[in-house]
């Protein structure tokens, strides 16, 4: 039997997470002490990128650091996750992604330069809200009550 996640499903379990290679022991230090990134895995402009700079300016209150998102945008994801993975394991180097990176991108590719259940470690779960869904004014459908 192949079960299928509805689209609630996706947006619910894998839209805008927030993903780092933050250990334990990068807690215990003074942090942050110096500007945090964010890698954004999308373009500028879009939903994630949007969400990102959102979270980015929270952090930056909260911090008093400044926070800088870049945009590494491409292989759904992959190559800003093979960005963060790179970075050093200190807590400066943030992922926002969607689940496309981390949960997709198993089946869609045969070889991933990231594991996305080895290499990253969730911190914040993002919980987008409603999406709207639009048609034309023309056609003769009503909302559902």
């Amino acid at each position: 039997m192949i079960v299928r996640p509805t689209r609630r499903d996706m947006l619910r379990y894998g839209s805008a997470a927030a993903l780092a290679a933050l250990p334990a022991p990068a807690i215990s230090q003074a942090w942050p002490n110096r500007p945090i990134r964010i890698v954004c895995t999308y373009p500028a402009g879009g939903l994630t990128d949007v969400f990102a700079r959102a979270y980015g300016e929270y952090i930056a209150q909260k911090t008093g650091r400044p926070v800088v998102v870049e945009n590494k945008a491409g292989a759904a994801g992959a190559i800003g996750a093979e960005i963060v993975k790179a970075a050093p394991a200190d807590g400066y180097t943030l992922m926002f992604t969607n689940s496309t990176t981390m949960i997709m991108n198993k089946v869609l590719f045969k070889k991933l330069p990231y594991d996305p259940d080895k290499d990253f470690v969730l911190i914040a779960w993002f919980n987008t809200g409603h999406l709207p869904t639009i048609i034309n004014k023309d056609v003769p459908a009503t909302k559902r009550r």
